[in-house]
């Protein structure tokens, strides 16, 4: 007897509606899944593009162009940072110009934003306060893109500036070129992931009392260390980078991109269910990365699980 053969329910990344995620197996409407996602949400499409997707619309997400989707599930988180994409905003203190609307963004619409030195000696960057927070774990993404200057630098700090944790980002490779850390500032994790036309998402984790999110400008893979993580050194008033999407969330995690104006915004969890047919003794959940996740006890209801979902496979025998 074939695995098929012992196949009573069988999901792919295939067809959806909206609150349906349609099975292969069976292909009756069956056994069919419930979708349920009350806000909208982002995923990349089959382009390589951040799209927003509708309420309880399952998201059907890509990580390489031209490849095969995976389901995407995630839990509800909140963007603590405001005008995730409007740099030029009040929110932001800048010691450097910044130019809205000036490149096709990650979303392939004309949203980058670029950001040019100034022409003084000194800090050369922006930030944000961040407001009062509690000492946790949080996620800090940001999608970069070299121009003139090839490096960033990401500094997340305490309203001291006694303690921060500060990245490099190589915008022409991806690469981390230095980490500094100071004081309680505890680093969880540092990288950066390609997207289409040279840009990269990086990402920072941390457990530190955050207060202050800075973005500097750079021309060297090291970092001189200014006031709040600033980067201090003689601008040409021409030297630029471009960026796009910043998102601060209280997890160990970055997710898919939730778009911030003036407040900061929860996107819902998903939650994909169905009830398994009578007679399934095993449920194996297999990742986009090929790990699986296996049960022989069968819940009277099944929800998919976290992450990007390759597969999900009930049989009504071993």
């Amino acid at each position: 007897m074939s695995l098929l053969d012992k196949t009573n329910l069988l999901i792919t990344p295939n067809a959806f509606k909206a609150s349906k995620l349609y099975s292969v197996i069976p292909s009756s409407g069956t056994g069919d899944l419930t979708a349920v996602r009350n806000t909208t949400a982002t995923r990349v499409n089959s382009s390589g593009f951040i799209e927003s997707i509708a309420a309880n619309v399952p998201r059907l997400n890509y990580v390489n162009v031209g490849g095969n989707p995976s389901i995407l599930v995630e839990p509800q988180t909140t963007n603590l940072a405001l005008y995730s994409s409007d740099f030029n905003n009040a929110a932001f203190a800048k010691d450097s110009t910044v130019l809205s609307n000036n490149t096709t963004s990650p979303a392939n619409d004309l949203t980058g934003s670029k950001i040019t030195e100034r022409t003084n000696t000194g800090r050369q960057g922006l930030f944000q306060t961040l407001g009062s927070l509690a000492q946790s774990n949080y996620s800090f993404s940001l999608f970069a893109k070299e121009s003139t200057n090839r490096y960033v630098v990401i500094n997340i700090s305490d309203v001291s500036g006694a303690n921060y944790f500060q990245s490099v980002f190589d915008l022409n490779n991806g690469t981390i070129t230095q980490e500094n850390l100071n004081g309680s500032a505890v680093k969880i994790s540092s990288k950066s992931t390609s997207l289409l036309n040279g840009w990269y998402r990086i990402e920072i984790i941390v457990n530190v009392i955050p207060k202050y999110l800075t973005i500097s400008l750079s021309r060297v893979p090291t970092f001189i260390p200014g006031s709040f993580g600033y980067n201090n050194y003689a601008g040409n008033g021409t030297g630029n980078i471009f960026i796009w999407g910043m998102q601060f969330e209280n997890r160990t995690t970055t997710t898919s991109y939730i778009p911030t104006t003036s407040a900061a915004v929860t996107r819902n969890e998903d939650i994909i269910t169905v009830a398994p047919p009578v007679g399934t003794v095993k449920i194996t959940t297999t990742f986009s990365d090929n790990t699986t996740q296996v049960l022989i006890t069968i819940p009277a209801t099944f929800t998919v699980p976290e992450g990007l979902i390759k597969q999900v496979l009930m049989q009504s025998s071993l």
